[in-house]
């Protein structure tokens, strides 16, 4: 009877750590931007790295190309649609072949709202995609950006979505 139970305890403890390990698998551990007030998971394989005194994360690359996620500050004054639209403006005046895919809300776990913008442009002659998740908090407002390169933009966003959804506020 004894072994019996150890053998449905150790039955269950095997099932539950596999349900945990195979549970966002896509994701790392969770890392804060203090600075920026809130906490993510990036996705694995994600290397942290510090550019010109900013923290980014360089993906696994793909096809010769890594993906970059990025954060930045946007302002204290503006309203967000404003930001918004100035980043558009930028790209219209100084990409090549930009087209607007979406701008549409998007919806962490945690219920925080924020817009999600994906835009498409050329790079030297290289289709790039680039997608914009632009938060707002009582202080300022900021983006999580990436890249990636058509050939695998929809399928690495799928795996940021993932990741930004993991997003919470540090208060």
């Amino acid at each position: 009877m004894k072994k019996n139970r150890l053998f449905v305890l150790a039955f269950l403890f095997i099932l539950i750590n596999f349900y945990a390990f195979t549970q966002n698998s896509n994701l790392a551990d969770r890392y804060f931007l203090d600075i920026l007030g809130f906490s993510f998971c990036p996705p694995t394989g994600s290397k942290e790295m510090e550019l010109n005194g900013n923290k980014i994360f360089i993906g696994v690359p793909i096809n010769n190309y890594a993906p970059i996620i990025y954060f930045s500050i946007h302002g204290y004054g503006d309203s967000l649609e404003k930001t918004i639209d100035e980043l558009i403006l930028f790209y219209e005046n100084n990409t090549i072949n930009f087209s607007l895919l979406s701008i549409e809300d998007f919806l962490t776990d945690n219920k925080i709202i924020c817009k999600r913008i994906v835009v498409t442009y050329e790079l030297s002659t290289v289709p790039i995609m680039f997608i914009h998740y632009f938060f707002e908090n009582s202080i300022y407002k900021f983006s999580i950006s990436s890249t990636a390169t058509l050939d695998f933009g929809e399928e690495y966003f799928k795996i940021l979505d993932e990741s930004i959804k993991t997003l919470q506020w540090l208060n």
